[in-house]
């Protein structure tokens, strides 16, 4: 339905609501000979007559009671999408999904979001939770607003806004004698039983290369799905591991040693990741607004 047409359904309504052409220009504030006009057009175009026109009245044919039905149906549609997408511009309705790895999701988002419904609590929000790789998948078929993920080199066809850099650690067994050392080199670690993530999450790939630059592989005695199982296992005495600060527990919460990984010196830059050329919605522009602010307050 394109403008004019629009306009020829809004006359034509106006029309059969008041019953004649010039109550009808009245209402809608248009001269009677321009009413007339676009009944005439409507006609033309329908190719059937809508009205049957005496001298006294102006009543419907039968293609206009049931061209009535339809044309009310359709302008009451179109009258809520606008009323629904100016909600949207207000902020007072509209939904956001959001593509997040489980490093990111379990730490500093749900407070975020928490913020963020309690602000606009018309607006829902959704996780899609996966690993790196798959969650810029999801932003390339447009089924994610945006996504928080650690950015890739070289994917032109996405947009990588920095929001955090998330330095990796090495996460020791309680009373690990290793404890005392202000950093922790891979070679430190190389004979102990390594606990990782799977090959497709964005840590593992990273620790693989460097393993590689030491002219050894990464064999993992375990790996599981989600970090939180590796600091479990660690903490159980099965093995070692390497974690992004941002997946670490808070100072004081456990006896696992902690400290900065070394030798090399790894870290992961935290995106807001959009398709390239993509404009968000009011809504998502918002979250991501919030998401940014509240990396950076955290982060400081």
């Amino acid at each position: 339905m394109n403008a004019l047409s629009t306009t020829r359904l809004l006359t034509f309504v106006a029309v059969a609501e008041t019953g004649g052409f010039r109550r009808a220009a009245e209402q809608l504030r248009r001269s009677q000979s321009a009413v007339s006009a676009q009944i005439r057009q409507l006609e033309d175009e329908l190719g059937v007559p809508l009205f049957h026109r005496t001298t006294r009245r102006v009543s419907l044919t039968a293609e206009g009671e049931r061209l009535l039905v339809r044309a009310r149906r359709a302008l009451a549609e179109l009258q809520t999408g606008i009323r629904e997408l100016r909600d949207e511009a207000d902020l007072q309705r509209g939904r956001v999904v959001i593509g997040v790895p489980p490093t990111i999701s379990s730490t500093r988002l749900p407070r975020i979001i928490a913020a963020f419904q309690a602000r606009y609590p018309g607006i829902s929000v959704q996780l899609r939770e996966d690993f790196a790789a798959d969650i810029l998948e999801r932003v390339r078929r447009d089924e994610l607003d945006f996504a928080i993920a650690p950015a890739v080199e070289g994917s032109h066809a996405f947009s990588f806004e920095p929001i955090l850099t998330d330095a990796f650690h090495v996460v020791l067994p309680p009373g690990d004698p290793r404890g005392d050392r202000p950093r922790i080199t891979l070679t430190a670690i190389a004979d102990d039983p390594f606990l990782a993530l799977p090959p497709a999450t964005a840590l593992r790939q990273a620790l693989e290369q460097a393993w590689r630059g030491r002219g050894r592989a990464l064999r993992p005695a375990f790996e599981v799905m989600h970090h939180l199982t590796l600091l479990a296992m660690v903490e159980a005495g099965l093995g070692v591991t390497v974690l992004p600060a941002l997946c670490l527990p808070p100072a004081g919460s456990t006896d696992l040693v902690t400290a900065p990984l070394a030798a090399p010196a790894l870290a992961r830059e935290i995106s807001l990741t959009t398709l390239r050329g993509q404009a968000l919605s009011p809504a998502a522009a918002a979250c991501a607004e919030m998401v940014r602010d509240g990396f950076a307050a955290a982060a400081a």
